[in-house]
């Protein structure tokens, strides 16, 4: 309480009245709970790949994904990866070599007081692609030594050369 003391000033005056002031804690967007991490596989150049991630919340926010890609065993430090936005990701395997793969989950909740997102980092996944197998021919020789036609062609493709034959034990 303050009182005019007529001079273009406040003076205090010498009752005294009492303020309270309540304040209440921040709440900040929960953590996602990942239930279900992203599992290593091993595939075959050009054979479909896929990850997936699952979480939840209980505050009511909205979850959002985002890919990462790495070179070594670690959730942390990777690439992004541009479009990989949803719960599920389809690596490329269409180059032999091992890749790590990781999610980051970030919860959106803008009922929060406090900070309004929070995130959770999945573990990493292997995914190793081996080269194709070689494709087996099967070459089966006539009896006058040579190759039959049909043989010498498996899933389209001409045999460009085969070893000389030789007669023996005719």
């Amino acid at each position: 309480y303050a009182r005019y003391a007529g001079n273009g000033f406040y003076a205090p005056s010498a009752a005294s009245s009492s303020l309270t002031v309540t304040t209440s804690a921040l709440v900040d967007a929960e953590a996602p709970n990942i239930t279900t991490h992203p599992k290593s596989g091993a595939y075959t150049v050009g054979t479909d790949a896929a990850l997936s991630v699952a979480a939840s919340v209980g505050d009511g926010g909205n979850l959002s994904y985002q890919w990462y890609s790495n070179t070594t065993n670690s959730n942390a430090g990777g690439t992004e990866i541009n479009g990989a936005t949803s719960s599920s990701y389809t690596p490329p395997t269409s180059t032999a070599g091992t890749t790590y793969y990781y999610c980051v989950v970030t919860n959106t909740n803008n009922s929060a007081t406090g900070a309004k997102t929070a995130t959770a980092v999945s573990n990493t996944a292997e995914i190793k692609v081996s080269p194709a197998a070689p494709t087996e021919y099967t070459i089966t020789f006539d009896g006058n030594g040579g190759t039959s036609p049909a043989a010498q062609t498996t899933a389209g493709r001409k045999l460009t050369s085969l070893p000389p034959s030789t007669q023996s034990g005719y």
